[in-house]
């Protein structure tokens, strides 16, 4: 994500994007929408006999069918590829691809942080370590969640660290600005 702007004393340590499973998933749906005509052609050809100019229709049909489907497949890869979540040294920012052409970007301050929770459930997501992130905000309503990601364990570990480290940054700074004894009235 070249296009994201990151502050200056901001640096990314971690991208985190959905599972291929997640797309296979998803692509084999497409190829069954494929197919299922030419199955329905099938059985219309053995029981009607179909007259040319029908077939012609026919044919026409199907590829109109199969250009909608391989529009669909394209946003389904767009929509998969553009998602995804980076972690910075201050805050955790979601980029989800919702639409063609409608992207929500949402971000979350390392120090509200109060749960990070991993989900995984299902045999061939416990196979292949895909599960999904809630992380609960300070607001208490609030909740970031990142649904389908690989290896979320790592993922909660990264995310935890950087939010440890920010609030040592952030107890540091209090601690130096915190007027000393004699300071005080």
């Amino acid at each position: 994500m070249e296009s994201l702007k990151l502050d200056p004393a901001e640096e990314k340590t971690a991208q985190f994007r959905k599972h291929w499973w997640t797309l296979a998933i998803e692509i084999g749906f497409i190829i069954l929408l494929a197919i299922a005509p030419l199955f329905l052609l099938g059985f219309f050809y053995s029981n009607f006999i179909l007259t040319l100019k029908m077939g012609l229709l026919t044919i026409m049909l199907y590829i109109i069918w199969l250009s909608a489907i391989w529009i669909l497949g394209f946003i389904i890869w767009m929509n998969y590829y553009l998602d995804v979540w980076i972690l910075t040294n201050k805050r955790l920012i979601d980029v989800n691809q919702k639409k063609l052409f409608h992207r929500d970007i949402a971000t979350l301050r390392l120090e509200n942080i109060q749960d990070i929770k991993i989900e995984i459930s299902g045999i061939i997501n416990t196979f292949l370590k895909i599960g999904n992130i809630h992380v609960q905000t300070a607001a208490g309503s609030n909740e970031f969640t990142m649904y389908g990601i690989k290896n979320p364990e790592i993922a909660k570990e990264a995310i935890n660290r950087a939010h440890q480290e920010e609030m040592e940054k952030a107890k540091i700074v209090r601690f130096e600005t915190s007027p000393t004894p004699s300071e005080l009235p």
